[in-house]
């Protein structure tokens, strides 16, 4: 009983060990390099932390097309954002079309850059959450920036973004995001606002404000 007993333990000490392995393989992928799940493809994983605080919102594009690859990955870091209670509010309108573009970026003057965007998505929802909003928008810019594509936000006036794009009443225009590789020339903030960030003891209190 003992002996057969101590079988079980090894061939079941094996089986663990193979499925931890099996799993960080997964996880990844060969030589330890990370996989992108869902992706078909392996890529080395960005720093997230520094993915964070060395990404800049970038106003100046280039005159070059976004991969559909990597427009997906854009939308599937949208896509797998968390939301309040699972209920999943976001969806994305895609625009490429350069008609619609400089028509986007003409109802504000806030939104020229959106005119030489090579892609903007407008993040609309079918329940309004800002923060929900927020989150996912942030999501999509740090996984663009990971693939060397600068983004910007930009305000737009929600009726006339509603109208241009034939989005249905019922649906709240959230957040107007543009997209595209940055023009190192101009990858420099403009003067306007241009300043040292203010440091984390200007704005962090311990326990109480």
């Amino acid at each position: 009983m003992h002996l057969l007993a101590g079988r079980w333990a090894s061939r079941f000490a094996l089986y663990a060990v193979g499925v931890v392995a099996a799993g960080l393989a997964w996880v990844t992928g060969v030589g330890g390099v990370p996989h992108l799940h869902g992706l078909g493809r392996r890529r080395v994983a960005v720093d997230a932390y520094r993915a964070i605080v060395d990404k800049r919102d970038q106003r100046a594009f280039l005159d070059r097309p976004i991969a559909d690859d990597a427009l997906g990955r854009i939308l599937q870091a949208g896509r797998m954002t968390g939301s309040s209670k699972n209920v999943e509010p976001n969806r994305f309108v895609v625009v490429r079309d350069r008609a619609l573009l400089e028509a986007l970026a003409a109802t504000s003057s806030f939104a020229r850059c959106i005119a030489r965007a090579a892609v903007t998505i407008v993040l609309v929802q079918t329940r309004e959450h800002a923060f929900d909003a927020g989150r996912c928008a942030q999501n999509m810019m740090l996984a663009a920036w990971n693939d060397g594509i600068g983004s910007c936000p930009a305000h737009l006036p929600e009726a006339e973004v509603a109208r241009l794009l034939g989005i249905p009443p019922d649906i709240v225009v959230g957040r107007v995001i543009g997209f595209g590789y940055v023009d190192p020339e101009r990858a420099s903030p403009p003067p306007s606002v241009a300043r040292r960030r203010l440091s984390l003891t200007e704005l962090m209190h311990r326990d109480r404000w």
